[in-house]
């Protein structure tokens, strides 16, 4: 797969972070969309693959149930809806936040 995902024939500058390859913006950046698999497949599947997903989910799920999550003060989301892109690798714009735990948990 390392070797795949930096091959000019897949993807146009591939050694360049280039997130918008991902987007609207630039689709002329991935020549191939078959050569990305970042876990693998088949039998070389990554065996961390379905731990690495399983604990994304459990990391959210624990974030919403034990804190209530605000806006800061002085914030609105404004700059992060302006700035971010519906992608791959989102490129998020600033958003400040403040948790406050959930004392009925």
């Amino acid at each position: 797969m390392h070797t795949i995902q930096r091959d000019a024939r897949y993807f146009a500058a591939p050694r360049t972070f280039l997130p918008e390859r991902w987007t609207h913006e630039q689709p002329e950046a991935v020549r191939d969309k078959r050569a990305f698999m970042p876990f693998g497949t088949g039998v070389y599947n990554c065996v961390g693959q379905k731990l690495a997903l399983a604990e994304l989910r459990s990391v959210a799920a624990n974030l919403v149930r034990l804190f209530e999550v605000r806006f800061a003060d002085g914030e609105d989301g404004a700059e992060m809806e302006e700035r971010s892109r519906d992608c791959f690798t989102t490129n998020v714009g600033k958003l400040d936040v403040r948790l406050t735990p959930r004392y009925n948990v």
